[in-house]
């Protein structure tokens, strides 16, 4: 009975039946589709901390970027655990890579990660060799560019030699530094990389770098005059939400040092992307995140309140209902009937339509969960208005209800 009443009632109607579902659909559409920009936007925002690429050089007081980098800054700023990868390159050029020492102009550059040199260089490794081999830097090891190889008929897994500049220099050097420096240093190859900045360019592990300049010039990688030139730091991904650990403690360290030529330095970082792109959108989502509470409120208000108003506007057909008989209990009972018909139908049709515009995709699933809440509050307060309307138009006595203005 109850149910016949409401599937006939409902066609009866048909422009305040539609808007009714159509209204609860646009509701359900509109916070889920609120709450989808949310849940995206914050894993958007995890996403680009994730992948974001910072980078951090030594500069002086007045942040211009300088040169002049003593070794001593390098290993402290390491020390400082900011970074997640270290490329520096070296201002020895009077070292020559040959394979028997002979000319081949090159400049050295240092890394602690082989990746970070050559994110677009596309790196070969030598069998038997990889990243843990270079990172460990215990052998005298290096990656020539494809170009060296080529040039000085080398294959991997060869070995090349380290040494000075012209023969002149070399003697001049050698009666400075000892003998050392004229039998120069043997490297195997255990690489190579596509992009090179000159023919005979080598790349070696850090701490290499530190023996080899050590070995040739004893004490000098204490001093302020062995140096580094292009020196970056990747800062790591996991601090970028915390400036403190990659920009303070770092000029800490080096503000605090006894070494005057490392306390004059600071450090630049070049943040760009995560200042002026990823900082603005995680505050515009902190922001909806706390405005959504607000906002499911008055959709779980206006939903609920919409088939309350809807049934106080049917006073005349309960009156009708109670003159024919119908006992109040079911003339209640069919009025909230229909009406949550109406706005379940409309719950259902607004999470479809949601759906739909997403593709039906199992993230946009995932991120409607904390909307499913709001609409089962929606739905069971839609349930109290009904009920607390529909007792209200069908309270009194038949005639009165009759003589009542919708």
């Amino acid at each position: 009975m109850v149910m016949k009443y409401v599937l006939r009632h409902i066609p009866r109607a048909p422009v305040r039946s539609l808007l009714s579902l159509l209204l609860a659909a646009a509701l359900t559409a509109s916070l889920g589709q609120f709450i989808a920009i949310v849940r995206s936007n914050r894993a958007l925002v995890a996403e680009m901390y994730d992948t974001a690429e910072v980078y951090a050089s030594p500069a002086n007081r007045s942040g211009v970027v300088v040169t002049n980098i003593p070794y001593g800054a390098v290993d402290l700023l390491l020390s400082a655990d900011f970074s997640s990868g270290f490329y520096g390159e070296s201002t020895g050029q009077c070292y020559w890579v040959t394979p028997a020492l002979e000319d081949g102009a090159c400049v050295m550059y240092a890394t602690t990660d082989p990746e970070l040199f050559g994110r677009a260089a596309g790196l070969t490794y030598a069998e038997g060799y990889d990243a843990e081999v270079f990172a460990a830097s215990r052998d005298n090891v290096c990656f020539l560019s494809e170009a060296a190889l080529e040039n000085l008929g080398l294959g991997l897994g060869d070995t090349v030699n380290l040494s000075g500049a012209e023969e002149s220099l070399r003697r001049i050097y050698a009666n400075i530094y000892g003998d050392a420096f004229m039998e120069g240093a043997r490297f195997t190859v255990i690489g190579s990389f596509r992009t090179g900045l000159g023919d005979y360019d080598v790349l070696m592990p850090w701490g290499t770098v530190k023996r080899i300049y050590g070995r040739f010039y004893p004490g000098a990688e204490d001093g302020d005059g062995t140096v580094q030139t292009a020196v970056q730091f990747r800062v790591r991904n996991d601090l970028l939400r915390d400036e403190h650990a990659y920009r303070d403690m770092p000029n800490e360290l080096l503000a605090k040092s006894s070494s005057q030529s490392i306390s004059t330095l600071t450090l630049r970082v070049f943040d760009d992307e995560v200042q002026n792109v990823i900082k603005p959108l995680e505050e515009n989502t902190d922001l909806l995140e706390l405005l959504l509470p607000f906002v499911g409120a008055a959709v779980v208000v206006v939903g609920a309140a919409i088939p309350g108003l809807v049934i106080l506007q049917s006073s005349k057909e309960a009156a009708t209902m109670r003159a024919l008989g119908t006992a109040r209990r079911r003339v209640m009972t069919m009025l909230v009937c229909e009406q949550m018909l109406l706005t379940l139908t409309g719950l259902a049709l607004g999470v479809f339509v949601l759906l739909a515009a997403h593709g039906f995709e199992h993230e946009t699933a995932a991120q409607l969960a904390g909307a499913y809440g709001y609409f089962a509050a929606c739905a069971l307060l839609s349930a109290a208005v009904c009920l607390a309307a529909s007792a209200f138009v069908s309270s009194g006595s038949a005639l009165k209800l009759l003589q009542s203005k919708e």
